[in-house]
């Protein structure tokens, strides 16, 4: 119990440092190519163990490989974040969706679960630090509440949009749009499980 307490608060540490050095204008910006697919795919395979413990099935679709201009490791948190909810609050034997497309402009990125879903008065709120919904649901979660204001944070740095839709018992999608590079072509073959995890 120490050290799972231990773990939390040290989590809980680095995310305030994190939202404090966005909020102080001192973040390092980065801006480097960064192969949006295959770092899905990373992200996935990290939390691909933790749906397999929580009996979730955890799928990936692409239509597009491409890039975009931006900080890797921010990137990766912003999807680390969002997919691990998802897989947090969706029940044994439901399923956990990742699909990358491209627009003409930007990558879009959703994340979608059929879990137990997010009240309609919760939406609204629900990015907004240490903002937890009903408690009852979150027995187990061993969450901050700052894991959406953390992504956000990263998103708008990049310039982009994050958008979140949820439903009681249907579940949640997380909408992720990054603007594309400029300097590399983007494909748009379709392909299925292109993320192998």
């Amino acid at each position: 119990m120490v050290v799972e307490e231990t773990t939390r608060l040290g989590r809980l540490a680095d995310q305030l440092l994190n939202l404090s050095r966005h909020d102080a204008g001192i973040t390092q910006s980065v801006h480097e190519s960064v192969q949006l697919n295959a770092l899905l795919g990373d992200v996935a395979e990290q939390l691909q163990p933790f749906a397999h413990d929580r009996g979730v099935m955890l799928a990936c679709e692409s239509g597009a490989t491409c890039e975009v201009n931006g900080d890797d490791i921010r990137l990766s948190q912003v999807f680390f974040n969002c997919l691990e909810n998802a897989i947090k609050y969706t029940l044994p034997g439901g399923e956990v969706t990742i699909r990358l497309q491209t627009t003409a402009q930007a990558a879009v990125v959703e994340i979608q679960d059929n879990g137990i879903g997010i009240s309609a008065s919760d939406v609204p709120h629900i990015f907004e630090r240490f903002y937890r919904v009903d408690p009852s649901r979150q027995t187990d979660s061993g969450g901050t509440g700052l894991g959406l204001s953390i992504a956000k944070a990263a998103v708008l740095a990049h310039d982009g949009t994050i958008d979140l839709h949820s439903q009681l018992e249907s579940g949640t999608t997380v909408m992720i749009r990054i603007l594309l590079s400029t300097s590399a072509p983007n494909t748009g073959s379709s392909q299925t499980n292109l993320l192998n995890v």
